[in-house]
């Protein structure tokens, strides 16, 4: 195994990298080791062959996902012009029918594209997870299911991963938190316009 890891490494160490002078290490992070997870640090050469950026810091995504989604998409994502062009491609998008100017149907279609089917394992580890999008995750599941809440975690990571690459960026997360307020300030904003157009004004209670 270790012989076949070695090997690995040295193949990891052979792509050409985008020449960027300079580029500092990865952030070290501890995290638990996966099943059949290689013996040497592979983030770091993933690190190194994208210029700069960690794309194993955003949550749902590791040292495994990443290399199954670039088997299918590459190291670069100039294929796709737009990150909608990038999310069809990969079917993690809403396939909207029409007819009459009214939406029919719009489920996800089937794929067996090996990206798309690692964004949905990376969004399907983060149902529990404690991170913005695992509540999202959760939130979706509670108001449709479990399938369609993974499906629309895997198209927001989708995202993220196409932005990183392509703005060169890293990620910034938002808060846990905000995904479980969003529902309850829709649900206020609702009702204060209820209890307006009956001609009442909605307060909060004290604590």
């Amino acid at each position: 195994m270790k012989q076949g890891d070695q090997q690995l490494a040295t193949l990891y160490n052979e792509f050409e990298v985008p020449d960027q002078p300079g580029t500092p290490a990865p952030e070290k992070r501890k995290r638990k080791r996966r099943k059949n997870q290689p013996h040497f640090d592979r983030s770091e050469s993933l690190y190194r062959m994208t210029g700069g950026i960690d794309l194993t810091k955003s949550d749902g995504l590791d040292a495994l996902s990443v290399p199954e989604i670039w088997s299918e998409t590459g190291t670069h994502v100039t294929k796709s012009p737009t990150v909608k062009h990038f999310c069809s491609w990969l079917c993690l998008a809403p396939h909207n029918k029409i007819t009459g100017g009214t939406v029919k149907s719009s489920h996800t279609p089937h794929t067996k594209n090996r990206a798309a089917n690692a964004f949905r394992m990376a969004a399907q580890s983060l149902m529990k997870s404690k991170s913005a999008l695992g509540a999202y995750c959760r939130r979706r599941a509670a108001l449709h299911d479990a399938p369609t809440a993974i499906t629309a975690t895997a198209h927001k990571l989708a995202k993220i991963f196409y932005c990183m690459l392509k703005r060169h960026e890293p990620d910034r997360p938002l808060a846990a938190a905000y995904y479980e307020k969003e529902p309850r300030d829709k649900v206020v904003r609702s009702l204060q316009r209820r209890t307006a157009s009956l001609g009442f004004r909605l307060e909060a209670s004290p604590c």
